[in-house]
């Protein structure tokens, strides 16, 4: 068996990837809720929280999936209680989604686990770890970005929160949601 030291640096960026979205994301997806959800269904409630509301088309298009896809995702939502839709127009196909207030605690309780897990996590490095981390973390997102081609999903999940900070908004001239409100008042 290796040492961890001898385990290249590469792989360990993959180990701690696949550690953070396969068991950390989808266990606090499991505690989270008490309905068995998909990831892309929790992401549908997790775009809602931050959006609002969205239509089927935009949904499919962040989450790169078809919209058929999104739709059956949303079916199962609105079964569950979870959002609700409505035609927003004459053309039947317009179809505006929503968060119910059973999908927003949902998304209230992810937030909350999710942030005492990773406060526990970083009370085993002293702040000058932390700074160090954080440092290192910024520069690696940059760089990541760089390379990265389709990044919507990823500012769906800030919400604008970060805006004047963001490196997502540096890559894409500008923050995603103020792009939205302004392209919704002309």
């Amino acid at each position: 068996m290796k040492n961890r030291s001898e385990i290249p640096l590469d792989e360990k960026i993959r180990i701690l990837a696949r550690v953070l979205h396969d068991v950390v994301e989808r266990n606090i997806i499991t505690y989270a809720s008490p309905l068995k959800l998909s990831v892309n269904q929790f992401l549908i409630l997790k775009i809602l929280f931050i959006s609002n509301s969205q239509n089927v088309s935009d949904i499919a298009e962040v989450l790169n999936i078809s919209r058929a896809a999104a739709s059956k995702n949303i079916d199962f939502l609105v079964r569950k209680r979870l959002v609700s839709r409505k035609i927003v127009s004459k053309d039947r196909r317009a179809m505006c989604v929503s968060l119910r207030d059973a999908g927003e605690k949902i998304i209230q309780t992810y937030n909350e686990i999710s942030q005492k897990k990773i406060k526990s996590i970083l009370l085993n490095f002293n702040s000058d770890e932390q700074k160090l981390l954080s440092q290192f973390l910024d520069k690696y997102i940059i760089h990541s970005l760089d390379l990265e081609q389709n990044i919507r999903l990823i500012c769906m999940q800030c919400g604008g929160k970060y805006e004047g900070q963001c490196y997502i908004a540096d890559h894409r001239e500008g923050c995603y949601f103020k792009l939205q409100d302004s392209s919704d008042s002309s």
